[in-house]
């Protein structure tokens, strides 16, 4: 009796390493499926808890599906050269037509969601016209190279041609622009909100928050965009910058929406108590004979007014006028807040003034 062995073909040789090139791709699909994870649950938050106007909601749900489809696309990546293209080294020194999708639709996506924020720092007001000149011209900038860069992918897909001095010229402006971009925002929106104090400790509570948020979100996106060119430029062929690549819209994406779900929880504590501001949320008061009466936060069109009581029986009456100008037609901004100090008139934002009534009963 005699066995026959029929010896398969196989396109890779024997003993051959194949993990200096996936090992790139395989993490960062890994991490940036996580931060999808991550931006289904900010998103659900966001469903439940908005009161934003319809065009509002279809930019936060288009960036949203956007991610979801190059999700879907790094999978049938991920299928294609590990599952039904094993071991095939030609198949992996090749770019698909869906990875080149992918680039395209993370260039989309970055560069909406950074127009969004330089239409908030717009809205401040606050800013020369050069500061949003620069955030967009950086902006589109950063697309068009990239845009470039999605083009020579079509006419020369291979792992090598990324290495060409063209590939890594355009690339690296697209990061590097891109990265400018983020960082003036950044810098722009924390001057805003440090550079105001109202005197109300819950109030500047509040602009503290979204100044780190504000941070937070400029740290992690201009390190991502920094990170991705670092890596390109140096190790292209060993693919150390997908990752960087693969998480940039989902980081993108999941800071934009996690911006705008802290809206409901900051308000929600500053609204603590029902909306009641008592003595030891304002400057120069005492809690000492803490027998304070207050009349409750009612909305009115355009103020509301908050009334303390220090003696708790007669005496004078502090009485706080907070108006809320509203913009007729505008969605609810992220940074409603931004402007407010203690009596003076804003162009937009709160207005804080204080008069003392004549002594009289609560």
């Amino acid at each position: 009796m005699s066995n026959n062995v029929t010896a398969c073909d196989s396109s890779l040789p024997s003993g051959a390493d194949i993990s200096g090139t996936l090992d790139g791709f395989f993490y960062g699909y890994a991490v940036s499926t996580v931060l999808f994870g991550i931006t289904v649950v900010q998103t659900w938050m966001y469903i439940n808890n908005n009161n934003d106007k319809w065009p509002f909601r279809l930019l936060v749900a288009a960036m949203v599906l956007g991610d979801f489809a190059t999700t879907c696309l790094d999978t049938q990546s991920v299928h294609h050269y590990v599952i039904s293209n094993f071991g095939d080294l030609d198949v992996i020194t090749t770019i698909t037509t869906p990875m080149a999708i992918e680039y395209l639709l993370t260039l989309i996506i970055v560069f909406c969601i950074q127009i969004f924020f330089a239409v908030r720092v717009w809205r401040l007001g606050s800013f020369h016209w050069t500061v949003y000149a620069s955030i967009v011209l950086t902006a589109v900038g950063s697309l068009a190279a990239g845009l470039s860069a999605a083009g020579q992918l079509v006419t020369d897909n291979s792992l090598l041609g990324l290495a060409a001095v063209n590939s890594q010229f355009e690339v690296g402006w697209e990061c590097g622009l891109s990265a400018v971009s983020d960082l003036i925002t950044t810098t722009a929106l924390c001057w805003s909100f440090s550079r105001v104090q109202t005197g109300i400790k819950r109030t500047d509570t509040l602009l503290q928050k979204f100044f780190q948020y504000t941070v937070t979100r400029g740290v992690l996106v201009t390190l991502d965009q920094t990170l991705f060119l670092v890596f390109f430029l140096t190790k292209t062929e060993k693919l150390w910058w997908l990752p960087f690549h693969l998480c940039s819209s989902k980081i993108y994406v999941n800071t934009m929406v996690a911006m705008l779900n802290s809206r409901s929880s900051l308000r929600a504590n500053f609204d603590n108590k029902n909306g009641i501001i008592t003595d030891s949320d304002l400057p120069g008061y005492s809690s000492t004979h803490s027998a304070i009466r207050t009349h409750q936060l009612v909305d009115s069109i355009p103020e509301r007014s908050i009334t303390i009581n220090e003696s708790g029986s007669r005496g004078a009456i502090n009485k706080f006028k907070i108006a809320i100008p509203s913009r007729k037609g505008r969605d609810d901004d992220t940074f409603s807040d931004s402007y407010i100090e203690m009596g003076n008139r804003k162009p937009e934002g709160i207005i804080v003034t204080r008069e003392v009534l004549p002594p009289q009963d609560i």
